[in-house]
């Protein structure tokens, strides 16, 4: 005879001592079904009870006799909802396997899947959401984390206002026939990124509380968050266009770093020959901000009439790291 043996997260629906060949169901707790702890994966079919036979002193499944009843264990399949950035669901309760949810992107967004080129649907800004053994997703097989909802609304840019260069100064949007500037809730260099990279520069420092002065016009966004890889600003996550609580003395600016070069990814092979009186140019490579290194370079050595040229690596302010046989026997 045999003990029951519930599984973690399940009960049995017998406490006595199991005859050889008798049998008794094993259960799991509500919203949790069967994984296999071997595979770490739940059983086809959705399983939320078993039948368990004692075979001459040893427990056997009845359903799945390849499996040992003691690999597995009951996992909860509920799943929070989940909206991307800009998107937004009414189901606030954990969506259990087999259940669907409503997913919507705000107004002026559309749904767009990150892994396929095109938009998913144009002009339609939700679409159904399924949670299938733990796994939300659209469509019964697509991952619902591709999702993102992308700006399709007015036409939209970004100025920077008042500052002491082109590549720094206030944040002012222009979404169609709105002007206005961005208040500085949430701001940060995440924020100051996105704009940077939108008007063509490096990183970004985000400033806040009106550095560079007051604007004059409308408040356009608040609450903005990026988490710095959107290639719109108005991707990112905010409070909806022309909805804040702030006035001018919290307008949000920006300074950028200009792009002043390019260097190779580190995992580049960059290859070397011997060149004469060549113009060069650094082709390829990574953009970079002024202050980051290495650059690539060539050296130019002359003694006398003759001059020759070697490949170097900038790897500060003052240091070039250049093959020694360049300067060998010539200075």
């Amino acid at each position: 005879r045999l003990t029951p043996w519930p599984p973690v997260n399940g009960f049995t629906n017998t406490n006595t001592l199991v005859k050889n060949g008798e049998r008794y169901n094993a259960n799991c707790d509500k919203g949790f079904l069967f994984a296999n702890k071997l595979t770490d994966a739940f059983l086809d079919g959705a399983v939320e009870s078993l039948q368990v036979k004692n075979e001459l002193g040893k427990f056997k499944l009845i359903a799945y006799h390849n499996i040992e009843y003691t690999t597995l264990e009951c996992r909860d399949a509920r799943l929070n909802p989940w909206a991307p950035a800009n998107g937004f669901t009414s189901h606030d309760a954990l969506v259990k396997n087999g259940e669907s949810y409503s997913l919507r992107c705000n107004k002026g967004f559309v749904l767009y899947d990150v892994s396929r080129p095109d938009i998913l649907v144009k002009s339609v800004f939700d679409v159904e959401v399924k949670n299938i053994l733990g796994h939300l997703v659209y469509n019964n097989t697509d991952p619902v984390k591709n999702l993102k909802c992308e700006y399709d609304g007015p036409s939209f840019s970004v100025e920077l206002v008042d500052g002491n260069n082109k590549h720094s100064g206030r944040v002012e949007l222009i979404i169609g026939n709105l002007r206005g500037t961005v208040c500085d809730n949430e701001w940060d260099d995440n924020d100051a990124a996105v704009i940077c990279r939108m008007l063509g520069y490096g990183g970004g420092k985000a400033l806040i509380e009106a550095y560079f002065g007051q604007g004059s016009s409308s408040i356009l966004l608040d609450d903005v968050q990026c988490d710095g890889k959107e290639t719109s600003f108005m991707s990112c996550r905010h409070s909806g266009v022309g909805v804040h609580n702030c006035t001018h003395n919290e307008d949000a600016g920006v300074i950028c770093s200009p792009i002043c070069g390019m260097r190779p990814g580190f995992h580049e092979q960059i290859s070397t020959t011997t060149l004469s009186y060549i113009d060069l140019k650094i082709v390829e490579g990574q953009p970079q901000s002024k202050g980051q290194y290495p650059w690539q370079v060539y050296v130019e050595t002359q003694v006398g009439n003759k001059k020759w040229r070697c490949g170097g690596t900038i790897i500060d302010q003052r240091w070039i790291l250049s093959a020694a046989h360049c300067f060998n026997n010539h200075l």
